[in-house]
């Protein structure tokens, strides 16, 4: 059917989201993505998977923000078919990285989207930078993603439902989905609390659909609450309140400065749709396209200074921590020396940053100002603007808010907008599609092109550096150097940090009763101490695995362990340092309790 809200659009979407997902899980295992290494925080999800598929308890480590629930529970019988590895457990949310294409393809195609455009749609989310990285990790960023795409997909079903029996069914099945789902990351939660209500009210003149709704929120506020209690009082689990600290003019100034980052970088993961407007300026007069250049040139500038951070200093991509662990920026990591060698430059950063935004201007340009902008636009298909704004409106308010406020007090990531760069992309597929063109020009598929390669090569070079540090930590372990001796990245340092004492340390862990912590400090000179030493004790080096010298440390008896990448620079190494004057004993004093 061409309205994609009937049985047509599924009968001829299956085949072609079956693809897209199938193409993109291919796409990122062509990477390599294999490692027995903790990959930012999911080391210590591991560990918590771990001892729930041999015992079933679910026990945290003092690392965990997230419940983590589900997913959990989800990724045992992949441990227990595959064995108790690293990369078992992250093929679990592989699985669900491919569902995840499959929902975005069917919610394009309910949401209006023709079929071309969806597989476009599609393809973009399962190849984005922020999205594919971490399908092949234990996050629980993309469990958060499938449950709330999950529950969207359902939403739009009941809507569109022809009889009230299956539109009942539609709607429990996205408030049990949204209850159980938010267990194991919690802003998933905003599925039942807010996008199953709204869903209902729109039905509200069907039979039972006010009255299930409004069931299936209180059950699901009930039962959310109850999982919060159980959780505070949770051993070694890590509170993390939505207001933690005053407000005041400083926190404006970070909350404005994190929003502001964050929706330039979601412009930036958006560019191979909002970059088909640029076939439109061959029709401006060349004084127009001089004020929109210095239009850009100026909010390239004014952003700069508004989205300031240490590392990223205004530019892009704006807001960490995927984009650059990919090769675009040289962040320092938290725990090796130095930082690893990146494939963009600063001014190559800079001529991006004035790519998108001047991109962003254009398109403003084209929507709100520009009069006639058409070729032949495709007449409204699907659902209408207005029933999508009433449907998914809210629920992109509430997240939103829930992105931004915490972001006051500390750091906001890319990986956050995961769900927001789904809408984002429905919405501007579905205004060009309606007001220039049912087909994206050949730069959309260009950058597409573009945007998948440097993600597929950058997830590999970043399991390369990963194996890298795997063979420095057999070389230290070879020559009898315990993991207590040596720094070796904080995802590593933390799980030593968890075998010698059973927890990482965190002062807003409140211990169990009978159990204190105390250990003797590392004592590192500055340059060589890492951020998560502190929640480390444990660990007492002298020796540290680094991307470059510092005054620190000194050249060991142990080779660099060489790597190579698919992103320039190619060849690339792992050094295996020695602290020039240690201050205390090579042996580690372990937590005692």
């Amino acid at each position: 059917m061409a309205t994609g809200t009937g049985k047509g659009w599924f009968a001829e979407g299956r085949a072609d989201a079956l693809f897209c997902s199938i193409f993109t899980v291919l796409a990122v295992l062509a990477a390599k993505p294999f490692t027995e290494i903790g990959l930012i925080d999911d080391c210590s999800y591991l560990r918590t998977a771990f001892v729930f598929a041999r015992t079933g308890r679910l026990v945290y480590n003092g690392w965990a923000t997230a419940m983590l629930g589900w997913q959990i529970v989800w990724a045992a019988p992949f441990l227990k078919l595959f064995g108790y590895s690293f990369t078992s457990a992250r093929m679990s949310t592989l699985a669900l990285s491919g569902i995840c294409v499959w929902l975005a393809h069917s919610i394009f195609r309910l949401s209006g989207i023709n079929r071309r455009n969806a597989n476009f749609g599609a393809l973009t989310v399962g190849l984005s930078p922020i999205i594919a990285p971490f399908s092949v990790s234990f996050m629980s960023d993309t469990c958060g993603f499938f449950v709330i795409l999950l529950c969207i997909y359902l939403c739009l079903r009941a809507y569109v439902a022809s009889s009230d029996h299956a539109m009942l069914a539609w709607l429990i099945s996205a408030g049990i989905a949204g209850t159980i789902g938010g267990t194991a990351r919690q802003i998933a939660w905003l599925s039942v609390l807010i996008l199953v209500p709204t869903t209902a009210w729109m039905l509200r003149r069907r039979r039972g659909a006010l009255l299930t709704g409004t069931a299936l929120w209180l059950i699901g506020a009930l039962s959310i609450y109850a999982c919060l209690q159980w959780f505070k009082h949770q051993p070694f689990a890590v509170p993390y309140p939505l207001i933690q600290g005053p407000i005041n003019l400083a926190t404006t100034r970070q909350l404005t400065d994190h929003a502001s980052a964050l929706a330039l970088c979601l412009a930036l993961l958006t560019l191979p749709v909002l970059g088909a407007w640029l076939t439109m300026l061959p029709r401006f007069r060349a004084g127009i396209i001089t004020l929109l250049t210095l239009v850009a040139l100026f909010a390239t500038d004014l952003l700069r200074r508004i989205t300031y951070h240490d590392l990223e200093k205004g530019f892009m991509p704006w807001t960490g921590d995927m984009i650059e662990r990919l090769g675009v920026v040289q962040f320092p990591n938290n725990s090796l020396i130095g930082a690893p060698p990146t494939t963009f430059n600063h001014t190559g950063r800079v001529i991006a940053s004035f790519v998108v935004i001047a991109t962003l201007v254009n398109f403003f340009y084209c929507i709100f100002i520009l009069k006639e902008n058409t070729n032949t636009p495709a007449p409204p298909s699907g659902l209408s603007w207005k029933t999508l704004l009433h449907l998914l409106g809210p629920f992109a308010v509430a997240y939103t808010l829930l992105l931004v406020i915490p972001s006051a007090w500390g750091n906001t990531y890319d990986r956050y907008l995961m769900s927001l760069f789904v809408l984002a992309l429905l919405c501007l597929l579905r205004l060009y599609q309606e007001r220039v063109s049912a087909r994206l020009p050949a730069l959309s598929y260009a950058t597409l092109v573009a945007f998948s390669i440097f993600t597929i090569l950058g997830i590999h070079d970043w399991f390369a550096m990963h194996n890298a540090r795997v063979a420095a930590i057999d070389t230290l372990h070879k020559a009898n150097i315990s993991s207590s001796q040596f720094q070796a990245g904080f995802e590593y340092d933390g799980l030593t940090q968890i075998d010698n004492a059973g927890t990482v340390v965190d002062s807003r862990v409140k211990l169990p009763a009978g159990i204190e912590l105390q250990y003797a400090p590392p004592g590192l000179p500055s340059n060589c101490a890492a951020l998560f030493d502190p929640h480390t004790p444990s660990v007492h080096p002298i020796y540290f695995l680094a991307f470059q010298k510092a005054p620190c440390v000194t050249d060991s008896q142990f080779d660099a362990v060489p790597y190579r990448t698919w992103l320039p620079p190619f060849q690339r190494q792992i050094l295996i340092l020695k602290l020039q004057s240690p201050t205390q004993s090579a042996d580690s004093r372990p937590l005692s309790e």
